[in-house]
C-alpha cells in the first residue's frame, strides 16, 4: 500500500481530486489502470479527516494517512500536544504505537524514543511518517508484553494506549478489557521504569482506575471545545501521596480551561445552595467527567442551585470558571405566554439539568427555536420547583 501511494503520480492524483467525493471518484476513474484508485479515495477520505484532527502531519508532504478506525481512534494534535508537557526524559518506550501520532509529539520531550506495535501494516506506516517527519523514533513490530520480556536497557517512561474494543469490535468499558490489559503488567512497567503514562477513554470511571491502578500521582481529564476526549494517568514508581486531578477543556492552540484539585478534597468539603442569583455557571465537560461538583464550587465561592443539578451562581463574578458564564435575566415558569418578552425572534438556546422534559419537548411546548442569543436554563431549584432560567451569556 505504502508503496502504491507514494508513487509520483498516484501522489499527484490524490492532491487533484482531493474535494471529489472518493465514491464518485472511484466510479469516475474506474477505468483508469495507472492509478489503485480504491486505495487512492480511501486516502482522499483518510486526508479530509486528518485535515482538521492533524494539521501538522496534514501539511507535511509524503504523510500517509490509515483508513477506518486507526484514524478514528487515535489522538488529535491538540491532545498529543497536551500529553507531551507531562513526562520528559532521556528513553520513552510506547507500547501501544498505533499510528504513531501520540509517539511523535511525546518524542519531542526525549533524547530517544521506541514505537512498539503488534500489526506490521501500521509499523510500516508508522516507519514511513516518522521518516517524512524527520523523526529518528525505532520501530520495533512485536507485542507490548514480547518487548518487556526483552527489554533491558532503562526506560524513563512508557507510554500505554491500550485498545478499547474486543475481538469483535465492539466497545469495552473495563480496565481489564482493555488491550493489554494494564493490571497484569503494571508492576512489570514501573519496576523497569520511572514512570507510566496511561491514556484511557473517557468512558472508563475515575473510581474503578484509582481502585485498581497503583502509584497514581495525577489524573487528567481531557476536552476539546467542551467533548470530553480522554483521560490521562500519570503513574510513578514508588509513589504513594495524594492523586492531583487536572481538569483541561482545550478551546484553541493557546488558550485552556484548567482547574486543578486533590482528588480526596471533593469528598471534604461543604458547599452552600440558593436560589440564583445573578450570575449563573456551567462547569465544562472536564470538570463534570471528573466529578468536582462540590470543591468548583468552594474555590470559586459558588452557591449550587439544587444537588443533582450542577449548576452554580453568584452575586459577585467569579473570574477564570472553567467553564460558561452567564447573566441571568428572568426566572419563569414552563410557559410560552412569560417567555415570549424574552425572546422578541422567538429563538433561543435550551440546555436541561435535572428537568422532568428534554430539550425537544420544551421547543415543541413553547414553539421556541434553535439559536439567538438567549440561553435558557431548564433545572431544578433548591426549593424543588422545576424552573426556566434565561439568561445571557458573558464573552471573555
Amino acid at each position: 500500500m505504502i508503496e502504491e501511494l507514494s508513487k509520483p503520480e498516484v501522489v499527484d492524483f490524490v492532491l487533484q481530486h482531493e474535494n471529489e467525493e472518493p465514491a464518485k471518484l472511484i466510479l469516475a476513474q474506474s477505468k483508469n489502470k495507472n492509478i489503485p484508485v480504491q486505495l487512492a479515495a480511501a486516502q482522499i477520505q483518510s486526508r479530509r479527516k486528518a485535515k482538521k484532527k492533524l494539521p501538522e502531519w496534514y501539511s507535511v508532504q509524503g504523510v500517509l494517512f490509515p483508513h477506518g478506525v486507526s484514524l478514528e481512534q487515535c489522538s488529535s494534535e491538540r491532545t498529543a500536544k497536551y500529553k507531551a508537557n507531562l513526562i520528559e526524559g532521556n528513553t520513552l518506550v510506547d507500547l501501544t504505537g498505533g499510528t504513531g501520532i501520540d509517539t511523535f509529539y511525546l518524542s519531542k520531550r526525549f533524547q530517544n524514543t521506541i514505537f512498539v506495535e503488534q500489526k506490521e501494516a501500521l509499523c510500516e506506516l508508522a516507519s514511513h511518517n516518522f521518516s517524512a517527519l524527520s523523526s529518528s523514533i525505532q520501530v520495533e513490530n512485536c507485542l507490548s508484553e514480547e518487548f518487556l520480556k526483552k527489554q533491558t536497557q532503562p526506560v524513563d517512561w512508557f507510554y500505554i494506549d491500550p485498545a478499547r474494543r474486543d475481538e469483535h469490535n465492539k466497545k469495552v468499558f473495563r480496565i481489564d478489557d482493555c488491550t493489554p490489559n494494564i493490571l497484569t503488567i503494571q508492576e512489570n512497567i514501573l519496576s523497569k521504569s520511572k514512570g507510566l503514562l496511561v491514556k484511557f477513554s473517557p468512558l472508563l470511571d475515575i473510581a474503578e482506575i484509582t481502585r485498581n491502578l497503583k502509584h497514581i500521582s495525577e489524573i487528567h481529564v481531557v476536552s476539546v471545545n467542551n467533548e470530553c476526549k480522554e483521560l490521562l494517568i500519570k503513574m510513578m514508581k514508588e509513589y504513594t501521596g495524594d492523586i492531583s486531578i487536572h481538569t483541561v477543556n482545550i478551546q484553541n492552540i493557546d488558550q485552556l480551561q484548567e482547574f486543578t484539585y486533590p482528588l480526596k478534597s471533593e469528598s471534604l468539603v461543604d458547599v452552600s445552595f440558593s436560589l440564583p442569583k445573578k450570575y449563573l455557571y456551567e462547569p465544562n465537560s472536564a470538570v463534570l467527567k471528573a466529578g468536582a461538583f462540590k470543591i468548583v464550587a468552594n474555590h470559586y465561592n459558588l452557591d449550587k442551585l439544587q444537588v443533582n443539578s450542577h449548576l452554580y451562581t453568584s452575586d459577585e463574578k467569579a473570574a477564570k470558571f472553567p467553564g460558561r458564564v452567564f447573566e441571568i435575566i428572568g426566572i419563569e415558569a414552563l410557559k410560552k405566554q412569560s417567555l415570549w418578552p424574552y425572546l422578541p425572534d422567538r429563538k433561543a438556546n435550551i440546555t436541561t439539568r435535572n428537568f422532568p422534559l428534554t430539550v425537544n419537548q420544551i421547543r415543541k411546548k413553547t414553539g421556541i427555536n434553535e439559536g439567538g442569543e438567549i440561553y435558557i436554563f431548564a433545572t431544578t431549584l433548591v426549593t424543588g420547583k422545576a424552573s426556566l432560567i434565561i439568561c445571557k451569556k458573558i464573552q471573555f
